[in-house]
């Protein structure tokens, strides 16, 4: 828990709050499309800082896709895509062209 609230730049006691009530802190999906990629790779570093693909992670990482807006027919494609190129370390410029090229709906 130290770790993952040092890499996410907030107070371990601020980590413990979300925790305890995270309905508190709504993802709100936000409008632009580059926007909604730079969280995805927010959420995505988030959740594979640990460099662990688990069901519970993929599944978590579904619904984090149609929350932020993409289209259902390609949230599997999209997370996958997301996944599999974040565990190589990218940037997020690279990022967003893997995760443009899964989800050429919304250019």
């Amino acid at each position: 828990m130290k770790r993952l609230s040092c890499s996410l730049g907030i107070l371990k006691s601020e980590f413990k709050t979300i925790l305890k009530n995270p309905d508190k802190y709504p993802v709100n999906p936000p409008v632009s499309y580059n926007d909604r990629l730079e969280r995805l790779y927010d959420l995505t570093r988030m959740l594979f800082l640990d460099k662990n693909p688990t069901i519970d992670k993929i599944s978590m990482m579904d619904r984090i896709a149609v929350g932020l807006g993409f289209p259902v027919e390609n949230v599997r494609k999209v997370v996958k895509a997301a996944i599999k190129f974040f565990l190589k370390e990218p940037n997020f410029e690279d990022f967003k062209k893997k995760i443009k090229k899964a989800n050429p709906i919304q250019h």
